[in-house]
């Protein structure tokens, strides 16, 4: 469980503004333990939701959430391609095509060097996003998690002052 430092507290607290300071969530992170307070927030706002089945169907959501794009399919699919052409036998390109190894090896260096730009610029801002979405979700879940486990134990306290 989380517990705030009292430093890090008054530094949050002198950084509110007097209307801020007025709000449930302002009051709820600046408790001793937050992660409470929000669930126990979440409780009196919704004291109608059954927090059980929303953990359950944001679990069920976030699995269902992964998705390749057609960019980003056809890029996997050429970097498969260029390792199965980089790894032809020197004999095979030589017999087969009217280039020498050498120029074979150095074509498919510079298929495989575009394959991994074109990746990396069709890949990486999917990636990020995802990555900076899924510690968002993480911690919406965690607190989803804990006000679901305070309902179900009837823990839940009045809001934090």
């Amino acid at each position: 469980m989380l517990r705030l430092h009292p430093g890090v507290q008054a530094r949050i607290a002198a950084a509110g503004t007097e209307d801020e300071r007025k709000t449930d969530l302002f009051r709820a992170a600046t408790a001793d333990f937050p992660d409470l307070a929000f669930a126990d927030q979440l409780l009196a706002d919704l004291p109608e939701i059954d927090f059980n089945r929303v953990v359950a169907l944001f679990e069920a959501q976030q699995l269902g959430d992964v998705r390749l794009s057609p960019r980003a399919a056809y890029g996997i699919v050429l970097a498969v391609a260029t390792v199965l052409i980089s790894s032809v036998p020197a004999v095979a390109v030589e017999r087969f095509t009217q280039l020498k190894a050498d120029e074979f090896d150095l074509a498919a260096f510079v298929v495989g060097a575009g394959t991994a730009v074109y990746l990396s610029i069709t890949l990486l801002p999917d990636w990020l996003t995802r990555r900076i979405q899924g510690t968002a979700a993480r911690d919406a879940l965690r607190y989803l998690k804990l006000a679901a486990l305070r309902q179900r134990r009837g823990l839940a306290t009045a809001p934090h002052d």
